[in-house]
């Protein structure tokens, strides 16, 4: 009976030690986890600042950055992301779990003030050395399986205000190695395209503009200023060609308090 209770009393005090132990890794990964999130928006954010100008772009850009890192964390196990992550989650009234953004503002804000006070020049032509130093210290921490999304953000908030500026090319390239990114090249490249096709697509809309404004000045049907205004208001920008090829009756049913007759009336005025 004896060695019973001895047996029993081993058995016990083994389970209590496994559960502690479970206890310590867990809140180990969750702190290298936090630790691997953090590091990612402490990255974005001092990038942000090698080109001169951290304008309103760039910041909307990390708070998407941040968003979209614990949406694709949690997304493939979403039990496993709401234990390591559900603090930045809440209730709704449904009894799903939405993204808590206040959360998120407090975590960021005591980034950003931690990021404020590192020693570097932030307003030089080339990058300050002491940035490769932090760059070293924060690329430790990202783990493996956010290493891609890290350096992806990081690409995106370069792009973000339609200027890859040679600082952040050269700190991307040595980012990269420190995180082992074996398809940097690509992920740039596709990142140039995109900000080639917008800036196509801004020169595209100017064009459209300039023509509604040279159009605009053959607009004139005696009392009926408020529907021509209605009409150019919701149509302003939109291709001219495609407009004037809408029948009446579409643009009646799309343009609201325009009649078929007061559409063809404007229509033709503008083809002229």
């Amino acid at each position: 009976r004896i060695e019973m209770e001895k047996i029993i009393a081993i058995m016990g005090i083994s389970f209590g030690v496994v559960v502690i132990l479970y206890a310590w890794l867990k809140n180990k990964k969750k702190k290298k986890l936090h630790a691997s999130l953090e590091a990612m928006l402490e990255l974005n954010l001092v990038v942000d600042t090698l080109d001169g100008v951290s304008g309103e772009e760039e910041q909307l850009q990390i708070c998407e950055s941040f968003k979209n890192f614990i949406i694709e964390i949690t997304a493939k196990d979403i039990d496993k992301g709401l234990e390591y992550f559900g603090e930045y989650f809440t209730v709704n009234e449904e009894g799903s779990k939405d993204l808590d953004f206040n959360k998120m503002q407090e975590v960021s804000a005591s980034i950003i003030e931690k990021t404020s006070h590192y020693d570097y020049d932030r307003g030089g032509t080339d990058i300050d050395n002491r940035v490769y130093t932090i760059f070293d210290s924060l690329t430790n921490l990202i783990i493996k399986n956010h290493r891609d999304l890290t350096f992806r953000s990081l690409v995106s908030l370069c792009g973000a205000d339609l200027d890859l500026h040679p600082n952040e090319i050269k700190a991307l390239d040595y980012i990269a190695k420190k995180l082992r990114i074996k398809n940097k090249d690509r992920i740039v490249g596709e990142e140039r395209e995109r900000i080639e096709q917008v800036k196509r697509n801004i020169e595209a809309n100017k064009e459209k503009i300039a023509l509604w404004d040279e159009k605009i000045k053959n607009v004139n049907v005696p009392g009926w200023k408020e529907e021509t205004a209605v009409f150019m208001g919701y149509l302003y920008g939109k291709d001219i060609q495609t407009v004037l090829s809408t029948s009446d009756k579409e643009m009646a049913k799309n343009v609201p308090g325009i009649k078929e007759s007061k559409a063809n009336v404007i229509k033709k005025q503008l083809a002229e």
